[in-house]
């Protein structure tokens, strides 16, 4: 496995359950998952799911950095639906014998769609990240070069508990709104 092709997979996969576009889209969260029913204030929302997803890179680079270990701190930021995808990524690392070090840059970041008005239970946001800033290191030690690449993310959160969580997460094909 060349070196370019391992740094795509650290970036995706340092999100943890990142699926391709393709894959089954994550579902919705079903009534017995804590997520349904919460709600965020409208005027609050946009800002909320940003910070929701600023939050969600941050603690999985960070997991990823550890080598996928204690994971207990996906739980805040993931919901329990989403959970195991989370989970599997960081396997997914593991697995390939390398550390990603650092967090993806991000180079755009925007709210798609809120589902409600004056309240508000789910939100989409697109996501720009660039592997500017990511170092992958192998079982030896040493640094791999790793291109700059840049990686387009639609976010899907759900509010839980008065705030949002991440709920899916699809790594687009297409780049070109990131240049936007």
């Amino acid at each position: 496995m060349n070196v370019r092709h391992i740094a795509f997979l650290i970036a995706a996969l340092s999100l943890g359950g990142c699926q391709s576009v393709g894959d089954t889209p994550p579902s919705a969260p079903t009534s017995s998952n804590p997520t349904r029913g919460s709600e965020i204030p409208g005027d609050a929302a946009a800002e909320l799911a940003e910070a929701a997803v600023r939050e969600y890179l941050e603690v999985s680079s960070a997991i990823a950095a550890a080598g996928g270990e204690n994971t207990d701190s996906i739980d805040d930021v993931v919901s329990a639906a989403w959970r195991d995808e989370e989970l599997a990524g960081f396997r997914a690392i593991s697995e390939l014998g390398v550390i990603p070090q650092g967090t993806p840059a991000l180079v755009k970041l925007e709210v798609a769609a809120l589902a409600g008005v004056s309240s508000v239970s789910e939100a989409i946001v697109h996501v720009c990240t660039s592997t500017d800033g990511v170092a992958v290191i192998d079982n030896d030690g040493v640094a791999l070069p790793v291109e700059p690449e840049v990686h387009r993310l639609t976010v899907f959160v759900v509010a839980h508990n008065e705030r949002f969580v991440v709920d899916g997460v699809e790594l687009e094909e297409d780049t070109s709104w990131c240049a936007e």
